[in-house]
């Protein structure tokens, strides 16, 4: 064993792929328990760091503060002493998942410690950062056996191929191995991309042959391999690198909430499958999709939040940035006989505008944002506030940093809005049990959704009943229920 547990870094790709560090000793220093209350704190934290910097945004602009940032406000709603909004209990991930499961992981291929070709996770760095040491994967608690097994597969085909490891340097770079993803569905089937440096039509089907060879020998349910050219300083390849399927299904067949999806080697897809239908669940019950609603799915991936949504409301347009997503959010939508989604290719901020001003003026709209690390772009922001119809966000966030930032950009006052945004209910959602990271989920609803715990009872009364209809159904969040979210 090394010397520490090495935990895989849960990347959001702001990594290289197959980073590990040794902050990730979660796993020896404390039991799940402790654990999850630890990213309580964190979770926490976050929902204090928005409630304080929008107190700091207001005095610096010389703006009234909005009334859920007060003491009065957060105690009268049960939520913890100086957070704006409710919350609950950690969704921790359950038992018999804990181990071995991440359903995505990359490997890097290179020099172990002894100087042998290895596959496994970047152990250090060497040559002031710019090459690396790899360990095998083998001890490492979030890697499921099938992927360890997959490791050894490729690590004895590199040892004995004439080619060797990607190497680089301050005045060099040499070899042609460079990483390897694995996706495992939950029947145990696996989709690999093995991804070299560009390589000649000889040796291209040289090593698609020994790749092929090698995987299909293992004990293991290989039923897709990918070819990967990069010939970049990173192994994150650029958009559009060359890809080439050498072998089984174009994709991958998962299965969530009851429903199928086909993922390919690029889809963004949770890590976690046991806890994803968790993450989803909570979501969705926040959300509150239903027969009248329109639902915008903001960074949809291949579909599956706004797939599982469409059950239940009237319509779901999604919105993604990578068009192999989009596509295949289309053939999910096919393969699940789903008919009321509609699915738009491009940058969120570009596209979300047009979308806005499609949607049938009748219907109520919520929607689900799930972005990348650094939040939401700033467009984005802006357009979701101005939508009249839009009633609710869920704001599933993989960095509750950006999203803090983002909930004071959404509720900030303006004096052209008399209805924003206002934060309801937080939760933590440990997605990756043994690391540092915790997801978050935020439920935010316009003001005139959410009864003023300051206000006397007759005074809500009258307020509700001058609401729209659906504002009775609405502000459920604010029930007395979360009691126990106190500290």
């Amino acid at each position: 064993m090394l010397g520490i547990l090495l935990v895989l870094f849960a990347s959001y790709g702001s990594c290289q792929a197959g980073e590990i560090r040794a902050e990730g000793v979660m796993r020896q220093i404390a039991r799940y328990e402790t654990q999850l209350s630890m990213k309580s704190v964190y979770v926490k934290s976050a929902v204090r760091s928005f409630t304080k910097g929008m107190e700091k945004q207001c005095k610096d602009m010389s703006l009234d503060p909005p009334p859920w940032i007060s003491f009065e406000w957060s105690k009268k709603m049960g939520a913890p002493i100086g957070c704006g909004c409710i919350l609950d209990e950690v969704i921790g991930t359950p038992a018999e998942a804990i181990d071995g499961y991440r359903n995505k992981c990359e490997f890097s291929i290179g020099k172990n410690e002894a100087g042998e070709f290895d596959v496994g996770f970047v152990l250090r760095t060497t040559d002031e950062g710019m090459g690396r040491i790899v360990a095998s994967c083998e001890e490492v608690p979030l890697v499921p056996l099938a992927m360890k097994q997959l490791c050894k597969a490729l690590r004895d085909c590199v040892r004995a191929s004439p080619y060797g490891a990607f190497e680089r340097g301050k005045d060099f770079r040499r070899g042609t191995w460079r990483m390897a993803m694995a996706r495992l569905s939950p029947a145990g089937e696996l989709l690999v991309l093995v991804q070299t440096i560009t390589l000649s039509d000889e040796d291209k089907e040289k090593v698609s042959g020994l790749i092929v060879s090698a995987l299909l020998a293992a004990p293991i349910k290989v039923v897709s391999i990918y070819l990967q050219f990069n010939d970049e300083s990173t192994d994150a390849a650029r958009p559009g690198a060359p890809l080439f399927l050498i072998h089984g299904l174009p994709q991958l067949r998962m299965e969530l909430l009851g429903l199928k999806f086909d993922i390919g080697p690029l889809s963004f897809y949770q890590a976690n499958s046991a806890t994803c239908e968790l993450l989803y669940s909570r979501a969705l019950d926040w959300a509150r999709p239903r027969g009248d609603i329109a639902m915008l799915d903001i960074c949809c991936g291949v579909g599956t939040i706004g797939l599982c949504a469409s059950r239940r409301c009237k319509q779901v347009v999604g919105i993604e940035l990578i068009p192999e997503a989009v596509e295949s959010a289309k053939t999910n939508a096919e393969l699940n006989g789903v008919q009321n989604t509609t699915w738009r290719a491009g940058r969120a901020e570009e596209v979300l505008p047009e979308v806005l001003k499609d949607l049938d003026p009748s219907l109520e709209v919520c929607a689900i944002v799930d972005p990348p690390r650094p939040g939401l772009h700033h467009s984005v922001l802006n357009a979701l506030r101005s939508c009249a119809q839009l009633s609710r966000i869920v704001y599933v966030s993989c960095n509750p940093e950006s999203l803090a930032e983002d909930v004071i950009k959404l509720t900030l006052p303006r004096e052209s809005d008399d209805d924003p945004f206002v934060p309801v209910r937080a939760v933590g959602v440990d997605m990756f049990p043994h690391t540092l990271h915790c997801e978050m989920i935020l439920l935010l609803e316009r003001s005139s959704k959410v009864s003023d715990p300051e206000k006397k009872p007759e005074e809500t009364a009258q307020a509700e009943s001058a609401s729209a209809p659906q504002a009775a159904a609405a502000s459920t969040p604010a029930s007395a229920e979360t009691a126990a979210a106190t500290e």
